[in-house]
């Protein structure tokens, strides 16, 4: 259950990879996508952050996540690692909106619906992911590829929304 902004802060455990190269683009910002021919969707962020969609993903879709669709997958990952469930479940929207500390109004309940469209279908991959934990070679840095956030979102009889976190997201090798 997500609780609100004002009851105690929240806080998440992420990858520092997240830190030192942020994914989140401001909604008008210009982004370059590319049809790959395996049939998804490419967009470059620098030399460190490739983020993909499937091919058959609408257009308003095809866009990098925002920082409000950001905080949205830092909150589902800091109640999923508060729980120590994968899955999330959040009683409606505006509980979503509250724990966000954002106004409860149409257009905010949109973006979340936005952002949980979104996070179910973007992957991201990095060039050099640090990893506290070496490969054969003795490096700290290797390719890494997230799959996307959200693996299931299911509504219940009672209109709640079941959101079913992908492990690697809520349980990431943290390794500062």
């Amino acid at each position: 259950m997500i609780k609100r902004a004002s009851d105690a802060p929240t806080y998440v455990s992420i990858n520092r990879n997240f830190l030192n190269y942020p994914i989140a683009r401001d909604s008008r910002c210009k982004t370059g996508w590319k049809r790959l021919r395996r049939g998804c969707w490419l967009c470059r962020l620098g030399d460190r952050v490739r983020v993909y969609l499937p091919g058959d993903v609408d257009d308003d879709l095809k866009r990098v996540p925002t920082g409000f669709e950001m905080s949205v997958l830092w909150l589902l990952i800091a109640v999923a690692q508060m729980t120590n469930q994968p899955v999330v479940t959040v009683r409606s929207l505006k509980q979503m909106l509250k724990a966000l500390g954002a106004a409860v109004n149409t257009t905010n309940r949109r973006k979340v619906g936005d952002a949980l469209d979104l996070l179910s279908l973007v992957s991201i991959r990095f060039s050099k992911w640090y990893s506290p934990k070496a490969d054969k070679s003795g490096s700290h840095h290797t390719g890494h590829k997230l799959l996307p956030p959200i693996e299931l979102i299911e509504e219940t009889s009672s209109k709640e929304l079941r959101i079913t976190m992908r492990q690697e997201w809520v349980w990431p090798d943290i390794g500062y």
